[in-house]
């Protein structure tokens, strides 16, 4: 009855259904943990620790991405402790190396001080 009474609304309900139905097909589902933890200042296998426990009960509750706070592995107010907490992220780094690991279930998105091969640092 549509599409005898207006045909070009007919065209544009179709056209609607079909742009429904594919942006439909492409929403995705999130889960999004945060934690908002207090932190040892300077004690990053403390830290360490806290953010794997955290992560497997993140992992447990369904979560799909984890977000801690800025320096959540090192603390805040670092001050001189920068050059001792600093890190590299990679595989072989022994705080990145079991973070790396539980990542495989759930992303997670941390905060630390980056040192660069020229030993600048990025908080």
């Amino acid at each position: 009855m549509i599409r005898e009474s207006n045909p070009a609304w007919y065209d544009y309900f179709i056209a609607l259904n079909s742009y429904l139905y594919q942006v439909h097909t492409l929403i995705m589902k999130l889960s999004i943990a945060l934690a908002q933890i207090n932190t040892y200042l300077g004690d990053v296998p403390a830290n360490l620790e806290k953010h794997l426990s955290l992560i497997k009960d993140a992992r447990t509750a369904g979560a799909d991405l984890l977000i801690f706070p800025e320096l959540s592995l090192t603390g805040y107010v670092l001050q001189d402790l920068v050059p001792a907490v600093a890190h590299q992220p990679d595989k072989d780094d022994p705080v990145f190396q079991p973070l790396l690991k539980a990542s495989q279930d759930i992303d997670l998105m941390v905060g630390f001080v980056d040192e660069d091969e020229r030993h600048r640092f990025y908080i």
